[in-house]
């Protein structure tokens, strides 16, 4: 046996007592060590007391449907603004983008535009109306090319006229339609796309897939008009929900599947952008486990359930969820143009605190159907 002196027995000793102390510690600690992070709590009073992401609602709607976006009509100035805009959104969010450093994808598709609009007032003397002062024209358009005398005007569902014109004109003017229209194929269909990768190794691979419209109805003239069916809180609800949930990932690993955000264009020309868009989707359609979109009430542009019902037909076990905002129309502007308002007057402070609220209704309630 190895003789070692008093001195040295003792700080083995001391020793020994600190080792079997820190493992102790150690035990007791393996619990907390061993237990999974939190889940992060999504209520609608975290939410909402939350200035920050109320901020950032506010700042969304006043973008998107500011005048800068011009309507946000797709393959326009005002859609290449906005679509830069939810890019750098996603960025600053961290997802990842769909393509090499792109979260902005093109498809081509069927556009349908006014190439020629021309309408006589003949009276007394004979006078253009004006887009935008006189009439708008408010859907997918038509060849139209008729005639006739006031008090009537003609009557189609994507034709509007002011009031002024039947006050300003009497009962004795005459009228004259002429409408061509323009039908190309074009790659300016542009959706924001970007993916929020899941936390489980296996469950990953499945995807929950979030859309909502970017484009909107564009400029009539020289401002922009809204029925309130192409409003961006949608959009807006989209991009606070990715922030949300982007935070959490980072932080918590929260989610296990895989998610897709898809800011969408093209969907007021006959639904041809989202067609296309399910069509080349940057993901194995059977992979898709759940497909959430949120519209507008109002929304007059796309029949989702007939999209789907279509484009998943070989997916029977895909639950879809549609989610709907509410237009603060009491807070809009008075409507000039049958239910079409001035864009504007969203931009007025009772009306842009409804839509923020209404933006962190219908982000709650996504939120609560993720997965």
């Amino acid at each position: 046996m190895t003789y070692l002196p008093p001195m040295t027995r003792l700080w083995s000793m001391i020793i020994l007592l600190v080792k079997a102390g820190l493992g102790l510690v150690g035990l007791l600690m393996l619990p907390w060590a061993c237990a999974p992070s939190p889940t992060a709590t999504l209520g609608t009073p975290d939410l909402a007391r939350s200035e920050r992401w109320q901020r950032w609602a506010r700042m969304d709607i006043e973008y998107l449907d500011g005048p800068e976006a011009e309507g946000r009509q797709t393959a326009t100035r005002g859609f290449t603004r906005v679509a830069a805009y939810a890019s750098g959104q996603m960025r600053q969010a961290q997802l990842q983008p769909v393509l090499v450093d792109e979260y902005r994808l093109q498809y081509a598709a069927l556009l349908r535009r006014s190439a020629e609009v021309s309408v006589q007032l003949i009276g007394k003397d004979t006078t253009n109306a004006l887009h935008g002062d006189d009439f708008l024209i408010t859907g997918v358009p038509q060849e139209l090319h008729m005639a006739g005398a006031m008090p009537s005007l003609p009557e189609v569902d994507w034709l509007q006229w002011s009031e002024d014109v039947h006050t300003r004109e009497g009962n004795t003017s005459r009228w004259s339609v002429d409408i061509t229209v323009d039908e190309r194929v074009s790659t300016a269909p542009m959706h924001v796309v970007g993916m929020l990768p899941g936390s489980h190794p296996v469950r990953r691979d499945s995807v929950v897939l979030v859309l909502a419209p970017l484009d909107g109805d564009g400029l009539k003239g020289s401002e922009s008009w809204t029925d309130g069916s192409d409003l961006s809180l949608p959009a807006a609800a989209l991009l606070y929900t990715m922030r949300q949930m982007a935070e959490y990932q980072h932080t918590w690993a929260s989610y296990t599947h895989s998610t897709l955000f898809g800011l969408l264009s093209g969907t007021r020309d006959d639904c041809q952008g989202p067609t296309q868009f399910i069509r080349h989707l940057p993901w194995e359609r059977s992979r898709v486990s759940k497909l959430i979109v949120v519209s507008m009430q109002v929304d007059r542009a796309c029949d989702w359930n007939a999209l789907f019902g279509d484009s998943f037909s070989d997916n029977s076990g895909l639950d879809v969820v549609l989610l709907q905002a509410y237009a603060p129309y009491d807070a809009l502007g008075a409507a000039e143009f049958g239910s079409w308002r001035r864009r504007a007057s969203l931009m007025q402070s009772d009306a842009l605190d409804e839509a923020t609220t209404e933006v962190l209704r219908l982000a709650h309630r996504l939120l609560e159907h993720v997965p």
